[in-house]
């Protein structure tokens, strides 16, 4: 071979060379990463300009060998990273690659991910390696600071006072806290594997479904839901769903916040039993009431009235036969005559009102009709009675109600109105039966209505009424009169046609 043609081809291959060496640095450069070439026949290292940066040493350094590396990895990791390179060389693993922490020349601390590949001979001795580092030491930071946060998250979830999870857009759960654990019984990782459906049962997945669907488009849900447990009674939740959302705003799964509101249930439910029996002890001792009304209203007139009316008949004869002998007895014994007559009207005026027999005997529509009529006589006002399908045969119980609530109302007109009309209506439904009184008078302040306490008062109308299952309202406004409406329902009672 000609000198001239050995020349240019030894030029063609060192401007290879050069080519492929400046091609190597430049992708050393954009890589970021550190590139390292262990001759280990010879023990020595060739470090890239970028490895040497990273480590903290010049350019121009002499560098360690690579026993002065292995004396940089931290204490904590050096027998783990050079018994794993070992074994690498030895060929026990395919391929070598380890993250560790390694003191920088400066003696900073920094993080590596650690990556080679070996080169044997003909005999199959490992004669070199060549493998490039990554400085990781950021993502191990961020790393520890997501575990931080995921500590720090777990331990806020764990010790809230409420059921917490996470469900994706299949509605299996992803995150659940403990309280979930000590509710259902199973552990957190056996939840997680789970759907809604699955944990909760069919049947209260039907109760929440609904709340979950809306959810799920996006709004924000808040409902109460009934567990059945197997082993114990049944438990109440106070339910929240947050949508999770993505960049895109499309709902990727839900928050979900349970409140166990069962002793707040139980106390309700203890509360309503309380509030039940005292209605009932309330209904019992106005029965009572009544009945003692009947009773001294009957003592009154079947025994006080009688006697009172003997005692009269009486005088008028001791006037008829005194009248001969003296005037002046005979004038005087009538005077006590009409006295005792007198007594005795005003007598059964009071039993009547004590129990208005007429309840009884003809209903609540003659009753109320009679009391009105009485009223009109003795205040001199217009009343007008309005009436429209009353059942004669409503309950007693029922009557006594109406019929005291209209004796209250026009005694409450007549003390406080200054009215000159009233109007009263009584009105048959097919559920019941209402009373309204109305005048024109000069009405009272409604925050003041309640406080009085005289007789019934409107406190103890709205009382009785209420423990029949009714409704009372009172609409009054100064100057502009009053409306007292009461209605009590009736069962199996129809008005005639």
């Amino acid at each position: 071979m000609p000198y001239d043609e050995l020349e240019r081809r030894v030029a063609e291959r060192t401007a290879q060379l050069a080519e492929a060496n400046e091609r190597f640095e430049w992708v050393t450069k954009a890589t970021s990463d550190g590139v390292y070439d262990w001759d280990l026949l010879h023990d020595t290292v060739y470090y890239s300009p970028r490895w040497k940066e990273m480590h903290g040493f010049q350019e121009t350094e002499v560098l360690e060998s690579a026993e002065g590396w292995s004396l940089r990895i931290h204490p904590e990791d050096r027998e783990r990273v050079v018994g794993r390179l070992q074994d690498y060389l030895a060929g026990k693993y395919p391929e070598y690659w380890e993250e560790y922490r390694i003191r920088r020349n400066d003696g900073r601390v920094i993080w590596v991910l650690d990556r080679g590949v070996a080169q044997k001979n003909e005999q199959g001795r490992t004669v070199r390696m060549v493998g490039s580092e990554t400085d990781i030491t950021w993502r191990k930071e961020a790393e520890v600071t997501i575990r931080r946060r995921a500590h720090e998250f777990r331990t806020l979830a764990d010790n809230v006072p409420a059921l917490f999870s996470y469900i994706d857009r299949d509605q299996r759960y992803r995150f659940v806290n403990k309280r979930y654990e000590a509710l259902f019984g199973r552990s957190a990782e056996e939840i997680t594997e789970m759907s809604v459906r699955e944990l909760l049962g069919p049947e209260s997945y039907s109760e929440v479904k609904v709340q979950l669907d809306s959810a799920f488009s996006g709004k924000t849900v808040s409902h109460e839901v009934r567990l059945p447990m197997s082993k114990e009674s049944d438990r109440w939740l106070s339910v929240q769903y947050v949508p999770d959302r993505n960049q895109e705003g499309t709902v990727v799964g839900l928050f979900i916040l349970a409140a166990d509101v069962t002793p707040l249930k139980l106390s309700e439910a203890a509360l309503h039993d309380r509030e039940e029996q005292l209605r009932d002890l309330s209904a019992k001792l106005l029965e009572t009431q009544e009945d003692e009304r009947r009773r001294l209203a009957r003592d009154l007139h079947d025994d006080f009235s009688q006697r009172l009316a003997a005692l009269t008949l009486d005088l008028r004869n001791l006037c008829h036969l005194a009248s001969e002998p003296g005037a002046l007895l005979a004038s005087r014994l009538k005077t006590v005559g009409d006295a005792t007559e007198q007594l005795t009207t005003d007598l059964l005026r009071v039993a009547h009102r004590l129990h208005p027999s007429i309840l009884e005997h003809v209903g609540l529509e003659a009753a109320c009709r009679e009391h009105v009529e009485e009223f009109a006589a003795q205040t001199g006002l217009t009343v007008e009675v309005l009436v429209r399908d009353v059942p004669n045969n409503v309950p007693l119980k029922e009557a006594t109600c109406l019929y005291r609530v209209l004796q209250e109302s026009l005694g409450n007109v007549r003390k406080h109105a200054s009215a000159t009309n009233v109007l009263v209506r009584l009105l048959g439904t097919d559920r019941g039966v209402g009373l309204c009184v109305h005048d024109d008078g000069q009405g009272i302040d409604h925050t003041l209505a309640y406080r009085d306490r005289k007789g019934l008062g409107l406190t103890s109308m709205s009382e009785r009424v209420l423990l029949l299952r009714g409704t009372f309202r009172l609409r009054t406004k100064p100057g502009e009169g009053t409306e007292v409406h009461a209605w009590v329902p009736l069962i199996d009672v129809k008005s005639d046609e």
